[in-house]
């Protein structure tokens, strides 16, 4: 069986916890799509659900702290949407919501990109980034993968790569990984093993 590409981070399993909403800024800097993971802005908004914190996409290399992976999006009014586009204003304050597997511990599932050099079994352990986010508009899922040049030790690295999917050929494109975070934002980055 070919190896089968996910799209973006999927939930693995099962979701830990309850999904929390968040906001996203009007003209955000970037598109929010689903199964994309996201960071925190630093930023309280006043919005009609009380005060929320903020998020932002995380991208490759990238110095923040995800939070997780949108597993809803919605407009300002509430109306679910596939994404949300830079352009979008709302109400001039809030572009929309997300909903967000924010657990600290969920895993999830990724495929990788297969850049240059895969990722080995070897690299069961090792720590990994992603992609650069770009979304598909038809579809409203991120394409965000991993990014199989980054695979390292280094404690800063977004994932902790934990397995690898039990139908997929390794050191092949596409080959789906089971990571969890290694830089939450309520967890210490750690190096890989």
């Amino acid at each position: 069986m070919g190896n089968i590409a996910t799209n973006g981070a999927a939930i693995w399993e099962a979701m830990v916890g309850t999904p929390h909403l968040y906001a996203v800024v009007t003209s955000n800097a970037v598109a929010v799509f689903h199964q994309q993971m996201v960071e925190l802005d630093g930023t309280s908004y006043a919005t009609p659900q009380g005060q929320l914190t903020g998020v932002i996409q995380e991208s490759e290399g990238s110095a923040g702290d995800i939070v997780g992976s949108v597993v809803a999006v919605f407009l300002h009014n509430f109306d679910p949407t596939l994404y949300i586009p830079v352009t979008t204003t709302g109400n001039s304050v809030i572009a929309g919501y997300v909903m967000v597997a924010d657990h600290p511990y969920q895993r999830f599932l990724i495929d990788e990109d297969g850049d240059t050099t895969p990722i080995a079994v070897a690299n069961v352990g090792y720590n990994c980034d992603c992609t650069a986010e770009v979304g598909n508009a038809n579809t409203g899922l991120s394409t965000m993968q991993l990014d199989s040049t980054d695979v390292n030790t280094t404690a800063t690295l977004m994932f902790r790569l934990l397995n690898f999917h039990p139908h997929d050929t390794v050191a092949a494109a596409n080959c789906r990984w089971i990571v969890s975070m290694n830089t939450h934002f309520m967890a210490h980055d750690t190096t890989g093993a």
